[in-house]
């Protein structure tokens, strides 16, 4: 499966090496090379564990949209997460955000 857009930034998925990228929210906290907000703090405080970032590109704007899951969804439907099916959801979910 291919996702197109006009500007290519939109890769193949479907396999292990396409599945969104979702990241510790604890580890970036620990990582000495990154930001440091009490914004992270307070995501962790509300439940959520990691977080991926979704590039678009709407009407000629580029920005990111910000995906979280909480540790309990993490724990349970770590598989159904980072499934190919739920990754293009999100991909095209980013755009309709996008173009808001």
């Amino acid at each position: 499966h291919r996702y197109h857009s006009k500007f290519g930034m939109f890769h193949r998925i479907g396999t292990k090496d396409d599945a969104l990228g979702f990241q510790d929210i604890n580890s970036i906290l620990q990582d000495p090379d990154s930001a440091k907000t009490h914004r992270l703090d307070l995501i962790l405080e509300a439940g959520f564990s990691h977080a991926a970032g979704i590039h678009f590109h709407t009407g000629g704007v580029d920005g990111i949209v910000i995906f979280y899951t909480s540790s309990e969804a993490d724990n349970n439907d770590s598989a159904f997460i980072r499934s190919a099916p739920n990754s293009f959801y999100m991909v095209c979910a980013a755009e309709i955000i996008g173009a808001v």
